[in-house]
C-alpha cells in the first residue's frame, strides 16, 4: 500500500473510530461502518483489521470490557446495570465476556479485585529510582475519564502505523496531569503517546514533544488497568511520605505489554514518578 494510500485510509478508519467509540452499547453494523469509511464491506473489513491489527469486533470487545472494569471498581452500580451500559443484551453475556478477558466473574473482580490493596504493607510494589534519559514522543490529547483514554490509543496507533513510526523500541505512555480524586472528570487532561526514535513533525490534533530527562521512581503494577488507582494511592500514599522525596511534575504510565493480546491479570505496567533533583 503506497504511503498516500495508507494516510487516506487511516483518516477514514479514525472517522470509524470516532462512530465506535460514541456507540460502544450498540452492535456494530458492518454496512453502516463501511459507509462511513466510504468503502464497500468487502475492502472495508480487511483495510481495518491491516491497519488496526484486529477485527471490529475485537476492538470493541476490548473498549467494552476495560470501561466495564473501571466501572466495577469506581461505581456501586448493580452488576445488569453495568452490562447494559458496556453494551452487552444480558448478564451472562457480560459474565462471559469479563471471565474470558481477566480470568474471574464482575462480581467476584468488584468484591475482591485483582490486586488487593492493604495500605499497611510497604512490599505491595516494587520501587526504583532510575536516572531516566530525554526521549521523543508523538501524542494525542484527551479530555475527560481517564477509562475512556483507549480511543485516543487507537487514533494514534492508527496514524503511527500509517506513517511507519512503530519499531521494535517504540514503548506506549500515558501521561495524566490531573487527580481524579480533586478534578471533575470532564476536566481530566491527558495524553496518549508512542515514543519516537527521534524529532519528527506532525500536525494537530497529534502533537510532538521531547521529554527531558529526570531522576524517577518508577513503581511496576501488574494487573487490569482499572486498578491502578491502587498503586497511585500507595505511591503517593505510603511510599513518598516515607522516601523523603518530592515529585517534580505529574507521573505518567509505561505499557509493557499488550492489552490485546495479554490476559489481564499479567498486564504490566511501569508509573514514573519524575523526582526533584537531588541537592549538589
Amino acid at each position: 500500500m503506497k504511503p498516500a494510500t495508507r494516510a487516506r485510509y487511516a483518516t477514514r478508519i479514525g472517522q470509524v473510530l470516532d462512530y465506535l467509540y460514541d456507540h460502544l452499547d450498540q452492535e456494530p453494523d458492518l454496512y453502516r461502518l463501511a459507509d462511513i469509511a466510504c468503502l464497500s464491506p468487502y475492502h472495508f473489513h480487511r483495510i481495518y483489521r491491516a491497519l488496526m491489527g484486529e477485527s471490529v469486533a475485537q476492538t470493541v470487545r476490548r473498549a467494552r470490557i476495560h470501561l466495564a472494569s473501571g466501572e466495577l471498581t469506581r461505581s456501586n452500580r448493580p452488576l445488569p446495570d453495568v452490562a447494559q451500559r458496556a453494551g452487552y443484551g444480558s448478564l451472562a453475556a457480560f459474565s462471559r465476556a469479563f471471565q474470558q478477558q481477566f480470568g474471574t466473574s464482575p462480581g467476584r473482580f468488584r468484591n475482591h479485585r485483582l490486586l488487593a490493596l492493604n495500605p499497611q504493607e510497604s512490599n505491595m510494589y516494587p520501587v526504583t529510582i532510575r536516572e531516566c534519559p530525554a526521549f521523543h514522543i508523538v501524542a494525542l490529547a484527551h479530555q475527560g475519564n481517564y477509562m475512556k483514554i483507549g480511543e485516543a490509543f487507537d487514533k494514534l496507533m492508527l496514524k503511527c502505523r500509517s506513517e511507519g513510526w512503530l519499531d521494535e523500541s517504540t514503548r506506549w505512555l500515558g501521561f495524566y496531569y490531573d487527580d481524579p480524586a480533586t478534578t471533575p472528570e470532564n476536566e481530566l487532561r491527558s495524553h496518549a503517546a508512542a515514543s519516537v526514535s527521534h524529532t519528527i513533525m506532525v500536525e494537530p490534533p497529534f502533537e510532538a514533544m521531547t521529554i527531558p530527562a529526570a531522576r524517577c521512581a518508577v513503581l511496576r503494577h501488574t494487573g487490569p488497568y482499572s486498578t491502578l488507582h491502587d498503586a497511585y494511592h500507595w505511591l503517593f500514599g505510603h511510599w513518598l511520605p516515607q522516601s523523603g522525596e518530592q515529585p517534580a511534575i505529574s507521573p505518567f504510565e509505561d505499557y509493557l505489554n499488550d492489552p490485546g493480546s495479554t490476559p489481564q491479570q499479567q498486564l504490566l505496567t511501569d508509573i514514573y514518578l519524575p523526582l526533584v533533583p537531588l541537592a549538589r
